[in-house]
């Protein structure tokens, strides 16, 4: 509202002036925007999505783990998408296990995306999950090889 009501004096000041309004831009969300957005759009994909915790995460992010359809995914926020391409751009896209200098023994294969300021990853093998993701965010830009299917605990 309070966006609006300024928009709208500086369209009459222009408008006095004889001078043509110029658009308003409007704010780019917040990265805690952009979590909540991917909760409301993984709901709307049909699954139980919500934010359960936090974790140490990389390259200077926030984590937050989301605990959708009963398992861990986790989130990491940036403060902007250029600070998520650089840290997406130490990610190995064909061995997600080389991060930068430094191999991560995962407990089971990760796949990665990357939207805004977030980059999302889920070790799981659960279709329903991965077709929603794949539906939400697009194809991912790592993904681990090979097929082993692991049980990780519920959240």
């Amino acid at each position: 509202m309070r966006l609006a009501l300024v928009a709208l004096t500086a369209a009459l000041l222009a408008a006095c002036s004889g001078e043509p309004a110029q658009p308003s831009a409007s704010p780019s969300p917040t990265p805690a925007g952009v979590v909540a957005g991917l909760v409301d759009a993984l709901t709307a994909a049909g699954l139980e999505a919500r934010q359960a915790g936090a974790f140490d995460a990389f390259f200077g992010a926030r984590g937050i783990e989301l605990c959708v359809a009963g398992e861990t995914l986790n989130v990491m926020v940036y403060q902007s998408p250029e600070a998520s391409a650089a840290a997406a751009a130490q990610i190995n896209p064909r061995d997600p296990s080389m991060i930068g200098n430094a191999m991560v023994d995962w407990v089971g294969p990760p796949s990665f995306w990357r939207h805004d300021s977030l980059i999302v990853y889920y070790i799981g093998s659960t279709e329903r999950i991965r077709d929603a993701l794949l539906e939400v965010l697009g194809a991912p830009f790592a993904v681990a090889q090979g097929a082993l299917r692991v049980e990780l605990p519920g959240c």
